[in-house]
């Protein structure tokens, strides 16, 4: 019997070493923070010169032109926030809280009106929020209050306060650059109570593609016709060629050619070779819908509509040429004259009282 071979023995396979949990870091809990914020004051654009300070520990910063101030190595913990300048009440902001070691957004800060605690009645605090329809919250839009030195501007948020406003009755108003105003009424009673001002949706300008001149003019009247009637609009922005299929009509319908050489400008051919062919003596309008768009992505705001009227008959040209002077002709050669539609030569011989030979 042969022994059969000793199967090896497999040599312990090492495991992986379990992955070192690196410890997260900790903060001291008595590592300074910093404070951001804005403060404004009710009655100018320049914010500068605004005193902010934390009451204590003291320590304090100064605003720029457009209200901003930070101040760093402020001890975690609840603060009290005054806010100062030469002229106007000071205003204080309680308990806010500093974690430590970190950035603290203080809310907004507007100095009260000069003289407001000596005024007859509460004052309240008016609050709200202001956004772009197209772009949602923004920062830096200005609000005011209409007919007072009251403004604001919002924060990143689109957030906006003023604060002791006086009980009666108001038009806020939003405005920025590129969009449309917007305005809200609203009322400030005589408690002294806190006022919020629903959502201001500022809508974007709206920007039109506009017609710079047509040839033939608009209303027009005896439009030449050879064997064709020429007509060009120009607009005042380029647009996609793609977009002019549908977008051009003429009517009563005639043969048309509609074409576009300069990416600004349409024209458009009503025909005498085709039919249905375009008529002597007769109004035709020339419709451009608002579905041709510009590369800007702009249409026209309503439907441009160029109306004319074609001339009548008419001569377009002789040989010899009109007015020419010495011309002399030999027995047989003919007169030619171009007009622009076919004639009944009977016709002219019959008003014709030399009966001339005409072919």
């Amino acid at each position: 019997m042969t022994d059969e071979p000793a199967l090896p023995t497999p040599s312990p396979t090492a495991l992986p070493a379990p992955p070192t949990v690196q410890p997260e870091p900790t903060v001291d809990p008595n590592a300074p923070g910093i404070v951001k914020g804005y403060a404004f004051y009710p009655d100018r654009q320049d914010h500068s010169g605004i005193l902010v300070r934390i009451v204590d520990p003291p320590l304090q910063a100064t605003t720029d032109a457009a209200g901003l101030y930070l101040i760093s190595s402020v001890p975690p913990g609840l603060r009290t926030l005054r806010a100062e300048a030469e002229g106007y009440e000071p205003l204080e902001l309680v308990d806010l809280t500093v974690p430590a070691g970190q950035l603290t957004q203080a809310p907004r800060i507007q100095l009260p009106v000069p003289g407001a605690s000596q005024a007859s009645g509460a004052v309240s605090r008016v609050y709200g929020q202001v956004i772009l329809a197209d772009k949602g919250e923004q920062p830096g839009i200005p609000v005011s209050l209409e007919g007072t030195n009251f403004t604001a501007i919002s924060g990143r948020d689109g957030t906006f306060v003023f604060n002791s406003v006086p009980s009666g009755i108001y038009v806020a108003i939003a405005s920025l650059e590129g969009y449309e105003p917007a305005t809200y009424e609203i009322e400030v009673p005589d408690d002294g109570e806190d006022v919020p001002i629903p959502v201001i949706t500022l809508q974007p300008v709206a920007i039109y593609m506009t017609v710079l001149e047509t040839n033939p003019r608009q209303n027009a009247r005896k439009v030449p016709v050879t064997d064709r009637v020429h007509v060009e609009i120009r607009l005042s922005e380029r647009f996609i060629p793609s977009a002019l299929k549908g977008a051009v009509t003429v009517f009563p319908q005639v043969a048309a050619r509609i074409e576009t050489p300069d990416s600004d400008l349409i024209t458009v051919d009503l025909l005498r070779t085709e039919r249905p062919e375009v008529q002597f003596e007769t109004s035709y309008t020339i419709t451009v819908g608002t579905s041709l768009v510009s590369t800007e992505g702009h249409r026209l705001e309503r439907p441009y509509v160029l109306l004319f009227k074609t001339g009548g008959p008419r001569i377009l040209g002789s040989r010899p040429e009109a007015g020419s002077k010495g011309v002399i002709l030999a027995p047989d050669e003919p007169i030619w004259l171009d007009l622009n539609q076919p004639i009944n030569l009977r016709s002219l011989q019959e008003k014709d009282p030399h009966h001339s030979k005409l072919r």
